[in-house]
């Protein structure tokens, strides 16, 4: 009797013990989980930068459900000189110069793919901006999530964004002009629409400009402050996709941004009262 007690004591500790070595197997599978989703959050929130000389491989890449979304891109020589001077140089001429079209082909090659790969040298941009001089390919990207809004203004509307708190506004990309295949898009009533496309890429910056971090921002669409790229006569509209992500997660992929961006926090109504109280004070002292 007391050896069946104890080889079922021993069955016992075994099952206790193979229990909890599952749960540890399950709790490091869910803590490995947690890691990976926090680094695909990471990588979908931050801007990245890549630079290649000529010769060399530029390469980008997106995590699953997600896809390359083109900010900016320069290709030619700048102040910094990252890659090594080549040939001949006129020592006199202006160090810096540019291609006109690095972006028109990176937008071509890999906005909207996963992963993409280009070979940086002159002939890939067309005409050399600075012939017998080492050039460099520099690109920033988002990679864009597959769940993401989407909104639109014709010219001459305002346009509002806004994150229920405590989310923040992460801008994918932003253009200014008229697509093919959006005729309703902001039609005129006496005017049709031009059968091509007219787009300014280079919204994004001013839109990242007054709405990545925030809470919420307003934009006027209109030439003023986008670059008109169609005829005259055109109506217009900016398409702009961004997403809603959580503060703290921005912060942590990009804890500059809050230096410089505050987020809008809610006011108690006797925080209100404290402020008026104060102008009202700050005008007395103005009259006096």
């Amino acid at each position: 009797m007391l050896i069946m007690t104890g080889f079922s004591s021993q069955r016992q500790k075994r099952w206790l013990l193979d229990i909890f070595y599952y749960i540890l197997l399950l709790w490091t599978k869910e803590m490995d989980g947690l890691a990976n989703f926090s680094n695909y959050l990471t990588r979908i929130i931050q801007s990245h930068y890549v630079h290649a000389c000529d010769g060399e491989q530029l390469s980008l890449h997106c995590p699953r459900h997600s896809t390359i979304s083109i900010l900016s891109a320069f290709y030619g020589q700048s102040e910094a000189l990252i890659c090594g001077p080549t040939g001949d140089v006129d020592e006199s001429a202006n160090r810096t110069c540019s291609s006109f079209t690095a972006l028109q082909k990176l937008l071509a090659e890999c906005q909207g793919h996963r992963d993409c790969q280009l070979l940086v040298n002159k002939h890939v941009f067309g005409r050399d901006p600075c012939p017998g001089t080492a050039k460099l390919l520099h690109v920033s990207y988002k990679c864009k999530p597959t769940e993401h809004k989407k909104k639109v203004g014709c010219e001459g509307e305002r346009m509002k964004l806004h994150c229920k708190h405590p989310r923040v506004l992460n801008i994918y990309s932003a253009i200014y002009g008229r697509t093919l295949g959006a005729e309703h898009a902001c039609s005129s009533d006496n005017k049709e629409p031009p059968p091509f496309e007219c787009l300014f890429h280079g919204a994004v910056d001013l839109v990242s400009k007054n709405c990545y971090a925030k809470q919420r921002c307003v934009i006027t669409v209109n030439d003023q402050n986008f670059r008109d790229p169609c005829y005259p006569g055109i109506r217009k509209y900016l398409s702009i996709l961004y997403a809603c992500v959580p503060q703290t997660l921005l912060r942590e992929a990009d804890p500059s941004v809050f230096k410089l961006t505050s987020v809008p926090k809610r006011t108690t109504k006797k925080e209100r009262l404290h402020i008026l109280r104060g102008h009202d004070c700050q005008r007395a002292v103005g009259l006096s």
